[in-house]
């Protein structure tokens, strides 16, 4: 589901504005692109600005794209690289996804230090919730906090209300020195939800 905010004007404006004008550059230029594409937006109080392209997946919400993406995603992968992407039919789970990350001391500034994580195991044992890697690293079998972005605890759920619940549930099981995160994703979500319900 598309955030709240970004109603049908916001993306007929991405899809015309932003998208299209770059598939039409490649095809005047007759440049050849498989692969993944994607504009960096942000909401101003000016309206919609592109900060930038990337051609690749962007982090940390990849995350959540991957729990909510049900089709095989090498599926995916060699339907481009064949030529036949049009030939895939793309399912994606109706509920929704909310990705916690759990940053080191001192992140975004400093690196933090090497320090023992523990409750991994725990949060693994919970329904709906995936606990991907970014800043670990495993020595004689300990998994370490190696700084910056340590943990995405990415957790999805049939409400918004739901899939925040089960992330934050992950996230109080899971302990290391230093460890912090914020303790407000999906709060603006939450409240545009139950504005655009009450005007139904």
């Amino acid at each position: 589901m598309p955030i709240p905010w970004a109603g049908q004007e916001y993306q007929t404006w991405a899809t015309e504005k932003v998208i299209k004008p770059i598939l039409k550059g490649l095809d005047e230029n007759n440049s050849m692109f498989v692969g993944f594409l994607y504009p960096g937006l942000k909401m101003t109080t000016t309206g919609p600005k592109v900060l930038e392209y990337n051609a690749r997946f962007g982090d940390p919400e990849t995350q959540v794209y991957m729990r909510l993406l049900e089709t095989d995603l090498v599926e995916i992968i060699e339907a481009c690289l064949d030529g036949k992407l049009s030939e895939v039919r793309t399912v994606w789970n109706k509920g929704f996804a909310v990705c916690v990350i759990i940053a080191s001391y001192g992140y975004p500034v400093s690196r933090g230090e090497d320090v023992p994580i523990s409750g991994i195991e725990k949060v693994e044992k919970i329904p709906g919730v995936v606990v991907f890697h970014p800043g670990t690293r495993l020595i004689n079998n300990v998994v370490l906090a190696a700084g910056g972005r340590v943990l995405g605890v990415t957790a999805i759920g049939k409400t918004l209300q739901e899939a925040i619940n089960n992330s934050y549930k992950a996230v109080g099981c899971i302990k290391f020195d230093g460890m912090q995160y914020r303790t407000d994703i999906g709060a603006k979500a939450l409240i545009r939800l139950s504005k655009m319900s009450k005007l139904v």
